[in-house]
């Protein structure tokens, strides 16, 4: 170590700018020789008288060159503010005429009015989608009866080394954290194993992947919690059943509080594609309780009421009602056939006295007609 000196390090530094060594090379190469000097001085190598001036000479020299450094850069960025600024200041005479300013205006126009179309035709005006499906994908109606659940998880074995071969995998749902009844169960075995990566991670959306069916819209609306259960291999369930989080606002979304839109009993009713109110249940009614109050069935056009087959219309007046058959308008003026509560009807009175009962101000209240009758013929006998 003798030979590591202030002369030697001063030799070292004057041959690097001899050999023209950029700056940021002989600042590396400087620290380099400070580090291996301090290296020496921990050991006792060198004395300290001259690991000091040995130091001072690489630190001075150090300072020399970031003076040079700054000096070089702020000669290069004012030599770069001085041209742009005697740049900025030139002019240049146009020789356009007044004929090309016209033109450019005229650009300007036709580009404003392009502009202003296309903003109207695809932004302003543009056609937005309705807000509710072509078809209906709630409960009871089938495009809507299942739902899919997205689960991510990594296999390891009892070391914690990843799994990455194919591995059967059974994931069930169930209302309870600890035993209970499985709700729904969605197999990955055989060839439709789970096969994770090179990490152990897999993804799997249950009730899709693996020829799994779908997982019953019912089982998230009908049960306030629900927790998803697996089981790998012959291994029994693992751990603590993870819970689905039911957002209860998202149930309500595909129901009117908690009836779902259908035709069956205990169904919100709904008018399909074809216009058409459908009721599925066995003998459904459509009752008004308000006791003070009247039921209209109206209809711009006709009202047909129709059975189907060999079905029976069925007109009934409940208690002390009657059978009322009106044309023209809406009192018992325009009532022209009655039948009342005893079976008797009128026609012409909304009194009848009689099984049958006839009433016309004006003569011939009755008229039977025949098309093949002679004169004075009223009434043929069958007999």
């Amino acid at each position: 170590m003798d030979k590591i000196n202030k002369e030697t390090i001063q030799k070292y530094i004057q041959k690097l700018h001899a050999r023209g060594e950029d700056a940021s090379v002989i600042k590396r190469k400087l620290a380099s020789v400070e580090k291996f000097i301090q290296w020496c001085r921990r050991r006792d190598l060198i004395a300290d008288d001259i690991y000091k001036q040995v130091k001072d000479i690489i630190v001075n020299s150090l300072k020399e060159l970031n003076a040079k450094q700054h000096k070089t850069e702020r000669e290069r960025t004012r030599k770069i503010s001085v041209d742009s600024f005697s740049d900025s200041r030139r002019f240049v005479l146009s020789n356009f005429g007044l004929q090309h300013y016209i033109g450019f205006i005229v650009l300007l126009i036709f580009m404003a009015v392009l502009g202003a179309g296309i903003y109207t035709q695809f932004f302003a005006k543009v056609t937005r989608p309705l807000a509710y499906p072509a078809s209906f994908t709630f409960p009871g109606v089938s495009a809507g009866t299942s739902r899919i659940i997205s689960f991510q998880g990594r296999l390891t074995d009892s070391l914690g080394n990843p799994i990455y071969s194919k591995t059967d995998m059974v994931f069930k749902l169930y209302n309870v954290s600890t035993g209970g009844t499985a709700l729904y169960t969605g197999p990955c075995t055989g060839v439709s194993g789970v096969t994770p990566d090179q990490d152990g991670i897999f993804n799997v959306l249950v009730g899709s992947d693996c020829g799994m069916s779908g997982i019953p819209a019912t089982i998230f609306s009908e049960n306030p919690s629900v927790y998803l259960a697996v089981t790998v291999g012959s291994d029994p369930e693992m751990g603590t059943r993870q819970q689905i989080a039911n957002v209860g606002y998202a149930i309500n979304a595909e129901t009117l509080q908690g009836f779902p839109p259908g035709t069956d009993t205990s169904n919100i009713p709904y008018i399909n594609s074809d216009g058409n109110l459908l009721i599925a249940a066995a003998n459904p009614g459509m009752r008004s309780t308000y006791a003070s109050s009247t039921f209209t069935i109206s209809s711009a056009q006709a009202t047909t009421i129709q059975s189907a087959g060999t079905g029976d219309i069925v007109l009934q007046a409940t208690e002390s009602g009657t059978l009322k058959f009106r044309t023209g308008g809406a009192t018992d003026t325009y009532t022209r056939i009655l039948i009342d509560n005893g079976g008797n009807v009128g026609i012409g009175t909304t009194s009848p006295s009689t099984s049958l009962h006839l009433s016309k101000a004006s003569s011939g209240a009755i008229r039977i007609v025949d098309t093949t009758q002679g004169a004075g013929r009223v009434l043929t006998s069958d007999a």
